[in-house]
């Protein structure tokens, strides 16, 4: 077993298999790592490049864009956030893996967007109940009218949304009064600090009556922005890219703002979490001063536990009368010893006899 940079050498002929086991080790995030086969006399080198990503972070970042300039301002926003992330490029592998509760999809304004793959990945995903950010000023144009990538059925029952046009006509967003997400938002699209890349912000309108407008334009009032319960899974729609918002404090605070509702348990949004053999739901609200609340969802209470960490590891909390079925338990931010703990990060971890899910929160006092 090797820690860091390992060399194998081999005789002429020789071969042999190598297995490699990348061991987080209570670090939550992504690691990018290579294995380089080189000739004896150094002339020729072939190099394999890998990125890890651990399951538990906040949210996965999917870059699907030849753009990498523009990851940073969903980096850095999630980052001012707290939120843990990892970065996946698309452009050069698709995606496999459902096991990450909340995606952040972004495409820049690439053509094709979302490819025959995507569409499919990303409704299975959803409708498994993963929550899902898109944005991308082309996605609904191209969806709606490509002569080779077009599916209006993705857009209309994944996206819950319908193509209005091409070109908004403007480049400031309201957000829409009563709408979470949206609420109190004026946003801009040019300039300022952000990507300033945005020519056809398209226009779109839910595409059923339940589904809610976030964002508006602002001079010809059509929708800009659109979110969704679909099942026990979430769906925000930007058809615009957020990279683009002109102001740094407002791509942080509408990050903060899209996470939280997504990460709300789908039970308090009209439609139930499904009973599953272990689902464990993000707190709400997070941060939180002092009272948040869990919800999860057990098929058998036998050994069901819901343990509260602080950020050194140490137990704080225990909530061990849990009931089979979807439920929630209410955190005061007091301690098994009857004392309020302190500001900082929390691990929540959900544990049975048969598996276990952690979540992170933030207590700010």
């Amino acid at each position: 077993c090797f820690s860091g940079e390992a060399d194998i050498f081999l005789d002429a002929g020789a071969t042999v298999g190598v297995h490699a086991n990348v061991l987080p080790q209570n670090n939550i995030g992504q690691i990018d790592y290579h294995f380089a086969i080189e000739s004896s006399d150094g002339t020729n080198t072939t190099i394999s490049n890998f990125r890890f990503i651990t399951s538990d972070v906040d949210v996965l970042i999917v870059e699907d864009t030849h753009d990498e300039t523009l990851v940073p301002f969903y980096t850095d926003a999630l980052t001012a956030q707290t939120k843990t992330f990892g970065v996946w490029d698309r452009t050069i592998e698709e995606i496999n893996t459902n096991v990450f509760p909340v995606i952040f999809w972004f495409t820049g304004i690439d053509l094709p967007s979302l490819d025959a793959g995507d569409r499919t990945f990303l409704d299975t995903y959803v409708n498994d109940g993963g929550k899902l950010l898109v944005t991308g000023e082309n996605i609904a144009a191209d969806l709606a009218e490509s002569a080779t990538n077009s599916d209006v059925n993705f857009l209309n029952n994944v996206l819950k949304a319908s193509f209005d046009g091409d070109h908004s006509g403007t480049f400031n967003l309201e957000g829409i009064s009563g709408v979470e997400i949206g609420e109190s938002f004026m946003l801009t699209l040019n300039g300022g600090d952000g990507a300033d890349n945005q020519t056809s912000p398209d226009e779109i309108a839910p595409y059923d009556a339940i589904i809610d407008i976030v964002f508006s334009y602002e001079a010809v009032r059509g929708g800009a922005a659109v979110k969704s319960v679909v099942g026990s899974g979430k769906v925000v729609f930007f058809a615009f890219g957020f990279e683009a918002i002109n102001a740094v404090a407002d791509r942080n605070a509408l990050i903060g703002s899209i996470y939280d509702w997504l990460v709300l348990p789908v039970a308090n949004n009209d439609t139930a979490m499904p009973v599953v053999s272990l689902q464990l739901g993000q707190n709400y609200p997070n941060p939180f001063n002092p009272v948040t609340q869990i919800e999860y969802s057990i098929k058998s209470a036998e050994n069901a536990v819901i343990d509260i960490y602080n950020i050194a590891g140490q137990k704080v909390r225990s909530f061990d009368n849990l009931e089979a079925g979807i439920h929630s338990i209410t955190w005061n931010g007091i301690s098994d010893t009857g004392t309020e703990v302190t500001s900082g990060v929390y691990f929540y971890r959900l544990k049975t006899s048969e598996k276990t899910e952690t979540r992170k929160m933030l207590l700010l006092k």
